[in-house]
């Protein structure tokens, strides 16, 4: 890594040899633009692009401040006060985080510990488990740290760092009041870190609203540097009844594993992988209403090759770090240009390539005109001709000259 471009505002020069073992060796952009601000102990909020390193953008100034403290002394907060927190919206990104979080703490910081708290768990299991391990770090879900904490199991008020992974989602209709909830739950003066792929400006109003969160700094890059430049974009047109046979046809012409299908609905996610099944692919399903062991069983077995297709709602959309995947299906066409950035991508990560290929009847086509222009992305039709992924123009000069 270039230390000058990465260790000029105070990050650790040990930092090089440890990113080196994760074949890291520039920062991206937004680290850049990130990394010197949160050492100066700032609070921003960041948007870029999928597969650009955000996770590792917070998570090494957040190191570096937990060292810091060691080392004046100030690390003996009583049993069960947290210095850091870490919120995101999925089980899966949790784990994930949770897994980022282990590897660079074991190289940095090995005495520093994290709890992961989410729901699907033994919330017993969890109370001892913090007793034990006295962890400085939670990371984990906004409904269970707000239980745990009512329990009297775990104490916010030495909370120094919040990190919100994904905050447009901790925004959402769905989960704001939870988020309000918890946030009101910390001390007011703390430092706040938010990011995300996509920002939309009624998410950036209500994050702002946030209690405690005191106007941060928002820091953008070209939010579609990725899925402009990394990812090719293809489109299918089929009816609504052929959508899974024609799903079929090109996994066939496909010829590759490992690969992520996305769909609406857990009632389509799972019909989709019985036909897969049925036709002796090897499939999986993931999609909210599983127990977290089933979804976290199904998603080992996609990323270690036991199975090779996954398929899944918006579930598997946000954050997660799929390697070496170089193919996104999406069945079917969601208006939300936020929505396709996001399952898109999925592939292209690390400055590697994929495709991104959307199958849809003639209105979701007409869908996916309207994202193409606002992301400002070429998408190719394709047709599926004798075993074949081809452009329409291809198929209309082969029979020509027949």
């Amino acid at each position: 890594m270039n230390e000058k471009e990465l260790f000029a505002d105070g990050l650790d020069e040990s930092w090089t040899n440890i990113l080196a073992k994760r074949n890291i060796i520039t920062p991206t952009k937004i680290q850049k633009l990130v990394i010197p601000r949160l050492i100066q102990k700032e609070s921003i909020v960041f948007c870029s692009a999928t597969g650009t390193g955000k996770t590792i953008a917070y998570l090494l100034p957040l190191l570096q401040y937990l060292k810091d403290a060691v080392n004046n002394g100030e690390s003996g907060l009583p049993y069960c006060y947290v210095r850091a927190l870490i919120l995101s919206p999925t089980i899966e990104l949790c784990v994930q985080i949770k897994n980022e979080f282990d590897f660079f703490a074991k190289e940095f910081l090995p005495q520093t510990r994290a709890a992961l708290l989410i729901s699907g768990v033994s919330i017993k299991k969890q109370k001892t488990a913090l007793k034990q391990e006295k962890p400085s770090v939670i990371i984990g879900s906004t409904q269970r740290i707000i239980e745990l904490a009512g329990a009297c199991a775990l104490k916010l008020s030495g909370v120094q760092w919040l990190v919100l992974d994904e905050a447009d989602r901790l925004v959402s209709t769905e989960q704001l009041d939870l988020t309000k909830k918890l946030l009101s739950m910390l001390p007011v003066q703390r430092i706040n870190t938010g990011c995300s792929a996509t920002f939309s400006t009624g998410a950036k109003v209500k994050l702002a609203a946030l209690p405690g969160i005191d106007d941060p700094a928002f820091i953008e890059t070209d939010g579609h540097e990725i899925i402009r430049n990394f990812i090719t974009h293809w489109a299918l047109w089929t009816e609504n009844r052929r959508k899974i046979s024609t799903l079929r046809s090109l996994l066939t012409a496909l010829n590759t594993k490992k690969i992520l299908v996305f769909t609406e609905m857990a009632y389509s996610a799972c019909k989709i992988c019985e036909q897969l099944r049925y036709h002796k692919i090897k499939a999986g399903s993931l999609y909210s209403g599983q127990k977290k062991n089933e979804r976290a069983r199904v998603l080992d077995s996609f990323k270690q090759g036991g199975i090779d297709i996954l398929v899944s709602t918006d579930l598997a959309a946000r954050g997660l770090d799929i390697q070496n995947l170089n193919y996104v299906i999406c069945v079917g066409v969601n208006e939300s240009s936020e929505i396709y950035i996001h399952r898109a991508g999925r592939t292209a990560r690390c400055g590697k390539k994929g495709v991104c290929i959307s199958i849809g009847n003639e209105t979701e086509l007409r869908h996916l005109l309207a994202i193409e222009k606002k992301l400002r992305i070429i998408i190719y039709p394709k047709i599926l001709e004798s075993g074949r992924i081809c452009s329409p123009e291809e198929e209309y000069n082969t029979l020509n000259k027949s």
